[in-house]
C-alpha cells in the first residue's frame, strides 16, 4: 500500500480538494483507494457522506474513514488495518497548523508528501514556517501550486521561481482556479466525474489527470 499525505501550515490552500481528486483519479484508474480524514473540520468526511447518499450516485468509492487521534499508535493501527484489507492507495488529509503532531506523523508514514501552496505571499510565508518540520520526515515532498489565477501566469511563475531557487521541489502540474471544482464538491463528486461544459473546464479536468499521473509515477 502506498500513502500520500496532504500537509499545509494553514487552511484554505486546496488540501482537501487535491486529496479527493487524487483519490478519485486513482479509483478511476482501477485502484482500491481509501481517504483518511484526520482534520477536525471534517471536509472530506462530509464530502464522502454526500457522495455515498447522493441520489443516483453509482460510484460511492473511494471510501472515507475518519481518524482524529493525535496518537501515532492509533494512526499506525488504522493504517495497518487498511493495508490488511488490500488497499492500494491511502490518501491522508491532515489538519493545518503546527500545533498538532498529526501532519508530521502522517508525513513520516507516507511515501509522498504534497504541500498545496497558493501563489500568494501569505501561503509562501506559511510554507517557509512548515518546511523545516517536514524536512525531518525525510520523505519525498513536493509543493503543488493550487488555486492559480487564470487571468495571468505571473503569480504562478513567480512563486515557482522563488521555491525552485530555494531548492524546493515543485510538482510539474499546477491547478488553476475554476468553478467546476467547488461545484463538483457540492455534489460529492470531483471535476473528473462531471461532463466539462467548456474548454476551460476540460483543461481543469486534464490538470487533475496529469497531477495524478505524476503522483502515480512518483509512487511507482
Amino acid at each position: 500500500m502506498k500513502i500520500v499525505s496532504l500537509v499545509t501550515q494553514k487552511g484554505g490552500s486546496s488540501k482537501s480538494t487535491l486529496a479527493r481528486h487524487i483519490a478519485v483519479a486513482a479509483h478511476l484508474d482501477g485502484r482500491k483507494v481509501v481517504v483518511m480524514d484526520c482534520d477536525m473540520q471534517g471536509t472530506l468526511r462530509d464530502w464522502g457522506e454526500t457522495r455515498a447518499s447522493a441520489e443516483g450516485a453509482n460510484k460511492p468509492e473511494p471510501h472515507v474513514v475518519v481518524e482524529l487521534s493525535p496518537n501515532r499508535k492509533h494512526i499506525e493501527s488504522r493504517i495497518a488495518k487498511l493495508r490488511e484489507e488490500g488497499v492500494d492507495l491511502l490518501v491522508m488529509d491532515t489538519p493545518g497548523g503546527l500545533q498538532t503532531p498529526v501532519p508530521f506523523i502522517a508525513a513520516e508514514l507516507s511515501d509522498l508528501v504534497l504541500v498545496p501552496v497558493r501563489p500568494t505571499p501569505e501561503d509562501l510565508n506559511a510554507f517557509w514556517t512548515l518546511l523545516p518540520r517536514l524536512k525531518t520526515s525525510k520523505v519525498p515532498m513536493a509543493v503543488v501550486l493550487s488555486q492559480c489565477p487564470t487571468t495571468t501566469p505571473r503569480p504562478r511563475v513567480d512563486t515557482q521561481a522563488v521555491l525552485l531557487a530555494d531548492g524546493v521541489r515543485v510538482a510539474p502540474v499546477a491547478i488553476h482556479e475554476k468553478g467546476i471544482v467547488p461545484a463538483s464538491g457540492v455534489e460529492g463528486l470531483t471535476a473528473l466525474e462531471l461532463e466539462p461544459a467548456s474548454n476551460a473546464e476540460r483543461k481543469t479536468v486534464q490538470e487533475f489527470q496529469d497531477l495524478y499521473a505524476w503522483v502515480a509515477t512518483e509512487l511507482a
